[in-house]
């Protein structure tokens, strides 16, 4: 029973604490496991952006190209084009409008970019480049991303700080956005003083200016309550539903309060419980006074609340009893859904645990 028992005790932490990272799962191969496989990019390991990578793709916000093989990956040392990026920001933001936009003679109604460019343009974030085209497939310049980005986050980032003044940027259209960009910590340019505004820029370098400027939005943050509250109920109706062994309701619970990493991950583990419960082992869960959640920060989209929590353990099969108590402490990672005032997990980084019998 000793190896099934440690099995369980290592999903049960991971289902209250998320402790497991992708590679380590070692569920049942369902197809919510396969889900969870997409999100294991294996290309941004060990890379200067890879922390911020991977949250984009945790919280959903960035999507792994998949191979033939089931591999994906980011490819971040690729340059980006401009319809990749736009195409980023307002699904990252959950931009959103009714309003026609501007028509570019290439950017065709049936296009995959076509809807994100519509929606950046009519809200004044994009532009074209004139003669009625917008080149949706061109590499994108680092002096259009600073544009991009000051335009998009204009009303919720605090743009005035002292600029830095790069030796290679000349008095032109993009100088203020620069300015504005570097002034806010949103752009840091190279160690040689300069910016290289006409360079194109990778993947990873665009996103991360991104996420310099999402991790910079005060203007319209969440309530503390509204955030823990998030947390502490998802965690007591999933300790209700393992109690029960209900499992029938757990893509309703991940529909009310996860998504994009978690939610695979919830429904995966609750696909192992049963399984295990198929097979005779029975299984018990005592808390020790309620779990506590702080918040650790928040911004207007994204917030990181700790999770702390002490239970017992108890597992029986064939007349076995074993029993542990569990004290645990984990950050839980929360985004404002997109195009909603509501807040949902996506991933949680163990911060402490230990057991004791």
């Amino acid at each position: 029973m000793g190896t099934a028992k440690k099995f369980f005790s290592i999903v049960l932490l991971t289902l209250f604490t998320l402790s497991l990272t992708v590679p380590s799962f070692t569920a049942a191969q369902t197809d919510q496991t396969r889900l969870i496989s997409q999100y294991d990019i294996r290309d941004i390991q060990g890379h200067w952006a890879e922390s911020t990578l991977q949250n984009f793709v945790y919280s959903d916000a960035l999507s792994g190209y998949i191979d033939n093989r089931g591999v994906a990956t980011i490819q971040p040392n690729n340059p980006i084009t401009r319809a990749e990026l736009v195409t980023f920001l307002v699904r990252t933001m959950g931009l959103q409008s009714d309003l026609p936009g501007e028509t570019y003679r290439d950017v065709p109604a049936n296009q995959w970019y076509s809807e994100p460019i519509r929606i950046a343009s009519t809200l004044g974030v994009v532009s074209g480049v004139g003669d009625g085209l917008f080149q949706p497939n061109r590499l994108i310049q680092r002096d259009e991303i600073a544009a991009l980005v000051v335009k998009a986050f204009e009303k919720s980032v605090n743009f005035s700080g002292e600029p830095k003044h790069f030796s290679d940027v000349p008095a032109y259209w993009a100088t203020a956005y620069i300015d504005k960009a570097s002034a806010a910590g949103l752009i840091g340019g190279y160690g040689n003083g300069q910016f290289k505004p006409s360079a194109t820029a990778t993947r990873a370098e665009a996103f991360t200016m991104v996420s310099n400027a999402l991790n910079r939005e005060l203007a319209a943050l969440p309530s503390d309550q509204s955030l823990t509250d998030v947390v502490l109920n998802q965690e007591i109706d999933s300790l209700t539903m393992l109690q029960r062994k209900d499992f029938s309701h757990v893509s309703e619970l991940t529909s009310k309060y996860c998504t994009g990493f978690y939610s695979a991950f919830m429904q995966a583990a609750s696909d192992t419980f049963e399984q295990m419960d198929a097979e005779g082992y029975s299984f018990d869960i005592i808390p020790s006074g309620r779990p506590t959640a702080t918040i650790v920060l928040k911004t207007d989209r994204f917030a990181v609340v700790q999770l702390k929590e002490k239970y017992d353990l108890i597992m029986k099969k064939d007349g076995e009893q074993e029993r542990e108590t569990r004290n645990s402490t984990s950050l839980m990672l929360l985004k404002k859904m997109p195009g909603e005032d509501s807040w949902k997990i996506y991933m949680a980084v163990p911060q402490e645990d230990t057991t004791g019998r």
